[in-house]
């Protein structure tokens, strides 16, 4: 059991049943739900401000605004990749652990540079 307290003063104890009215709330809003296209979208759109970041270092000349602006575009799109690895890692992308773990490899081994598993 745990302790929950919306008033310093008063502490309520929440119980199985409490937890499972909740979880019926959450399934029954369709929070649970895998949400494929979401996934699809920042995928290609975090590999293409990789992709683009990459591109600056090589086609632009080395000067200080563009390095920045290289160096922002490529740390920002790293980490999203890596939460992409992130969520493949709980199992939250796919329904097959394959998948799951093959995304995983490319985002955080492949990519990030991180050992993944």
């Amino acid at each position: 059991m745990s302790f929950i307290s919306t008033d310093s003063s008063v502490a309520r104890t929440l119980t199985g049943a409490d937890y499972a009215e909740l979880r019926r709330t959450i399934i029954a809003a369709g929070l649970l739900n895998r949400a494929y296209v979401f996934y699809l979208f920042h995928s290609a759109t975090c590999f293409t401000l990789l992709g683009l970041a990459l591109a600056l270092f090589f086609f632009f000349p080395a000067t200080f605004g563009w390095t920045a602006l290289a160096t922002l575009m490529l740390g920002f799109s790293l980490v999203q990749v890596a939460l992409i690895g992130h969520d493949a890692g709980h199992h939250e992308i796919f329904r097959e652990n394959r998948k799951n773990w093959f995304l995983g490899q490319l985002c955080w081994t492949l990519i990030v540079g991180v050992g993944f598993w």
